[in-house]
C-alpha cells in the first residue's frame, strides 16, 4: 500500500484509510466478528489509517473500533473528531478537552493520533458554527498543533514517530508562564 505524508503532520499514512462512519455502518451495526475481520483485512492490504468520530453512531464507531484495535494490537494511526454544540464564550477549550476524554475512554487507548474540530469555523460565531477568533482565543495553543505531528521537534527519540494527543494535552497550563505540551 502506498503511503503519503498527511498534510503538515508528519504521518506517514496509507494511501487509502478506513471509515468507521455510518456509510455501510459496519462500525456502527455490523457484528463483532464481521468487524475484527474487516480491520484485519484492511490491516493485510496495508491500510494503517482508522478513522472515527463520537458522532458516527452515538460513540459505537469508537467503542467498536477500540475493541478491535485492542484485540489485534496493530500498530496503526487512528484519528478522531469532535462536534460541539452551541457553547458558552470561554468554554471551547475545555469542551474540545472534555470531548476527547471520552473518545479515549471509548476507544480504550490513551491518546490518538489526528484530533479533529469538526464544527464549522467561520467569521462570525453562530449556533455551532465558531468563530476563527474565537477557536484561537479559546483553544490552548498546543491543541491547535496537529497531534503527534506539526509541534516544533515533536518526534519521540524511542519511536521515531511523533507525539499523540492525548486529554491532558488539551486542557490549557494550570501554572502561569508554562505551556501545555502534546504527549
Amino acid at each position: 500500500m502506498e503511503k503519503r505524508k498527511l498534510g503538515r503532520t508528519g504521518l506517514d499514512v496509507s494511501l487509502l484509510g478506513f471509515g468507521c462512519g455510518a456509510v455501510g455502518g459496519l462500525m456502527i451495526k455490523g457484528t463483532a466478528a464481521d468487524q475484527e475481520r474487516a480491520v484485519g483485512r484492511a490491516l493485510e492490504l496495508g491500510i494503517n489509517y482508522f478513522d472515527t468520530a463520537q458522532m458516527y453512531g452515538n460513540g459505537e464507531s469508537e467503542r467498536n473500533l477500540g475493541r478491535v484495535l485492542k484485540s489485534l494490537k496493530p500498530d496503526v494511526y487512528v484519528g478522531t473528531k469532535v462536534r460541539l454544540p452551541p457553547t458558552e464564550p470561554g468554554k471551547i477549550g475545555a469542551a474540545i478537552a472534555a470531548s476527547l476524554e471520552a473518545s479515549l475512554a471509548r476507544l480504550q487507548m490513551d491518546s490518538v493520533d489526528l484530533f479533529q474540530f469538526h464544527n464549522a469555523v467561520v467569521g462570525t460565531t453562530e449556533g455551532a458554527n465558531f468563530a476563527s477568533a474565537t477557536v484561537l482565543e479559546e483553544v490552548p495553543p498546543s491543541s491547535r498543533c496537529a497531534p503527534r505531528a506539526s509541534c516544533a521537534s515533536s518526534a519521540s527519540p524511542r519511536t521515531a514517530r511523533p507525539r499523540r494527543c492525548t486529554a491532558s494535552s488539551m486542557r490549557a497550563p494550570s501554572t502561569p508562564g508554562r505551556s501545555a505540551t502534546i504527549s
